[in-house]
């Protein structure tokens, strides 16, 4: 498999980046390994640049939730107030997009062509 073109295909490409920052999470977490968290950090963060909650709702809050939960694991590691600040700010923001699509959800379900006839 060839490169990922970020301007030819963003989504494949930041899903590609949140792959590699779930297998960096999956080294790191289990060893205590500092570097693999921060490089899955990286991973998260850049995958973020393109899975926007209103392009990817669902996609945008699985990976502010894995950045968030990683970032936890590296403070436990490294006891860093920044990376604690950054851990919960992605937590909010995992939760509040969580909960908009939730909205979003039950409003389509209220409006739904299935639901108006009776079925």
């Amino acid at each position: 498999m060839g490169n990922i073109d970020l301007r030819r295909a963003p989504m494949l490409w930041a899903t590609t980046r949140n792959n590699l920052g779930n297998a960096f999470q999956t080294i790191g977490a289990p060893h205590d390994d500092a570097e693999a968290l921060r490089g899955a950090a990286t991973a998260y963060r850049l995958s973020l640049e393109e899975r926007k909650a209103n392009r990817a709702p669902h996609n945008h809050v699985q990976t502010e939730q894995s950045l968030a939960v990683m970032l936890f694991n590296l403070v436990e590691l490294e006891q860093n107030l920044a990376i604690a600040e950054e851990a919960l700010g992605h937590a909010i923001e995992g939760r509040a997009a969580a909960e908009q699509l939730r909205d979003l959800r039950l409003q389509q379900e209220k409006t739904s062509p299935a639901r108006e006839s009776g079925r």
